[in-house]
């Protein structure tokens, strides 16, 4: 039987990737807001890019559990899955 980790790694490797580097620093993050006491305009330095990573994680998972699911086009999919990769990370750099 085939997990869903291994079966959008596969369709989407590398939507995948850039989910598990949100994921990465997300918990960076996360030690940052505990680690660091930093308040910028009364929110704490570290939750907005805990905030980013954790949506571009979810958007990346979302958008590799559709790809998964695409059993034609599949040069298509491939072609949009490393388009959204791009976008997500570059867009989560950004800031």
């Amino acid at each position: 039987m085939d997990t869903l980790l291994a079966r959008l790694r596969r369709a989407a490797p590398a939507l995948t990737i850039v989910g598990f580097v949100m994921a990465v620093d997300l918990i960076f993050c996360l030690v940052g807001l505990v680690v660091d006491r930093r308040v910028i305009k009364g929110a704490p330095a570290w939750l907005k890019p805990a905030k980013f990573a954790l949506s571009t994680m979810i958007a990346c998972g979302s958008f590799a559990y559709c790809l998964a699911s695409i059993t034609i086009w599949r040069r298509f999919a491939r072609a949009l899955d490393i388009l959204l990769a791009a976008g997500l990370f570059f867009g989560d750099c950004s800031d």
